[in-house]
């Protein structure tokens, strides 16, 4: 009774504070975006009268030019000479709001919602093209992402890349194919199938699998609300009240999970079940969203995902790149600009305060930084100033990298009787993640997962194109580490092809007649992954704790300087979900939780 009442009473302040400034009205996102825009305009109502400089700059950057219909985004030497040398620096920061550094979901997101609440954003990204891990590549008239881009939790990404054309989600969900070691198993896709299709393979576990997704359930909610926390210094009173409200609430209702924190996700499902089948299936996409094995994963970090499992995962039609132009169109539709070819080399750090940044010898003033980079290269650029107060924040280990081969067959998917998704494992299941030396894969028995691209560009008739992940170190490439990508020696070109023939020779194993329809072969090696992500050791999804998942955040210690990433929370939806409240945080409200009340995210 009393869990209620405080989580009533908590919720009616968060919706009075959010719904009480304009008459009554069904919540909504646009409703939310109205009251954002209109904080942003009174905030920045006096102004000086020099910014117009800048307004005028990013305005013929962003909308004057129609070119950017096609391409919303600008690269670096033609936005310089369109604001200037020194953009910014004669404004006395009133001109670029926030600038956001990395282009990939979490940064993407923050300044979309930023954008649409009227700031002035400006994103900046070293790569020749926008998106991070998202970004993609054609070879032989195939389009490949850099990754297995299993979406779970699309409302997120829908929800702040939806414009005149939103995201089209394919309503017929594929299925995935799972081998362990000999045992096959076809599992569904879809909202609500997941549980029921662990119930009905595992009828004696139905005990063990209700109890795992009562945790993730709690483990999800949890995390959402301990992420208020992020803003928590910078929150009205009124919201202090609500929030500390709703965590006190949570304390009462999720004491029961309070345990799993010193908890690895191996341990919680020794604990749960003795059916190695079952924590196989189980254990699979998180440790292979987190490049992690189970062991070194905390436990609220894998029950959070397998929460997401709980409604299965989808692909945008069109593939990830869909979701890059619509983010950037939303960002340029709102007076921003995405900038590539734009590596910045240095925070401007002065008196505790960040208020700007270095593209080379170029300093770009702005109101506010959101680093999307990552822990470890935000530390970097803040040259010896101190941003985090590390010794607070357990951030576990560097996740792993993956060694990728990317193949071209002759003849579409349905023609080759190809599954949409194809996890292959040997007898040892997940716990073959615990070694991701190269030996693992050439001994054909690591992990792997073949994505069947085609499935994303709902173009049924193309030839079908495949993307085949293995969870791989990078020890066994450190020694070629000083080198660079086009110019790497011979025995580092050996051992690449090498682990390439290994790959293939595991789905040859199970779809042999695959052999003769291959078209075109490229890899790609940890040092790959570190060369185009920028990313230290090649690592794929940031450090292996999630700090979001321990409802632990990385709040700078430095005023107007934001972090987001895979760092806090891994994934396309996860990294979304910490630009949501990184952009909260540079507008002094608890985003996330805000949408969370409203029903957006659920």
């Amino acid at each position: 009774m009393l869990g209620v009442l405080i989580t009533t009473v908590a919720i009616g302040l968060i919706l009075f504070r959010l719904f009480s400034r304009t008459p009554k009205k069904e919540p909504s996102l646009a409703h939310l975006f109205s009251i954002l825009a209109s904080s942003s305009t009174n905030n920045n109502k006096n102004k000086s009268e020099d910014s117009d400089k800048v307004d005028k700059a990013v305005a013929s950057s962003s909308k004057a030019k129609p070119a950017t219909a096609q391409k919303p985004w600008r690269t670096w030497s033609s936005w310089k000479s369109a604001t200037g040398t020194n953009c910014g620096c004669d404004c006395d920061g009133d001109g670029i709001d926030v600038i956001v550094i990395g282009s990939g979901s979490s940064g993407l997101t923050a300044a979309s919602i930023l954008a649409r609440a009227g700031k002035k954003v400006v994103v900046l990204e070293q790569h020749s093209v926008p998106g991070g891990c998202l970004h993609n590549f054609s070879r032989m008239g195939a389009e490949f992402d850099t990754g297995t881009h299993m979406l779970m939790g699309s409302k997120v990404i829908t929800l702040v890349s939806d414009g005149a054309t939103p995201l089209d989600w394919p309503s017929d969900s594929p299925r995935e194919v799972m081998f362990i070691g000999d045992k096959q198993f076809i599992i569904p896709n879809g909202k609500g199938s997941f549980v029921p299709f662990l119930v009905k393979t595992f009828p004696h576990e139905r005990q063990a699998i209700s109890t795992l997704f009562k945790y993730a359930a709690a483990a999800d909610n949890l995390a959402q609300i301990h992420a208020a926390y992020m803003c928590w210094n910078d929150l009205s009173f009124l919201y202090k009240i609500a929030v500390w409200l709703a965590i006190q609430w949570s304390k009462c209702r999720w004491s029961t999970i309070s345990w799993l924190r010193h908890q690895s996700f191996e341990d919680l499902l020794n604990k749960l079940t003795t059916e190695k089948p079952l924590k196989d299936i189980v254990a699979v996409i998180p440790c292979g969203c987190m490049s992690t094995p189970a062991s070194a994963m905390p436990a609220l970090s894998g029950l959070t995902l397998v929460n997401a499992l709980r409604d299965g995962y989808c692909f945008p039609s069109g593939g990830t790149s869909r979701i890059i132009r619509q983010l950037c169109s939303k960002i340029t539709e709102n007076g921003g600009m995405v900038v590539t070819g734009a590596s910045v080399t240095k925070l401007s750090i002065n008196e505790g305060k960040c208020n700007g940044v270095y593209v080379g010898d170029t300093f770009i003033r702005s109101q506010a930084v959101v680093c999307s980079t990552g822990i470890d290269q935000a530390k970097e650029l803040a040259a010896g100033n101190v941003i985090l107060p590390v010794s607070d924040l357990d951030l576990g280990n560097v996740s792993g990298s993956a060694f990728s081969t990317f193949v071209v067959l002759d003849a579409p998917a349905r023609a080759l009787s190809l599954p949409p998704v194809l996890w292959i494992m040997g007898s040892d299941g997940h716990t073959a993640l615990e070694d991701t030396g190269v030996d693992k894969i050439l001994a054909r028995t690591a992990a792997l997962v073949a994505f069947e691209e085609t499935q994303k560009s709902n173009k049924p008739d193309e030839n079908a194109c495949l993307g085949i992940y293995s969870l791989c170190g990078f020890s066994d490439f450190t020694k070629w580490s000083n080198t660079h990508r086009g110019s790497r020696p011979e025995d580092y070109l050996e051992l690449k092809q090498k682990l390439q023939d290994a790959q293939l020779d595991i789905l040859f194993s199970r779809y042999p007649h695959l052999k003769s329809h291959v078209k075109y072969a490229e890899s790609a090696t940890p040092l790959t992954y570190q060369d185009y992500l920028c990313k230290t050791s090649g690592c794929i999804t940031g450090y292996s704790n999630g700090l979001y998942t321990q409802g632990q955040f990385p709040v700078s210690k430095v005023d107007g300087l934001f972090l987001c990433g895979q760092d806090l929370y891994c994934g396309v939806s996860g990294a979304s979900v910490t630009g949501i409240i990184a952009a909260g945080a540079v507008l002094h409200r608890p985003l996330l939780l805000e949408l969370a009340v409203m029903g957006v995210l659920s």
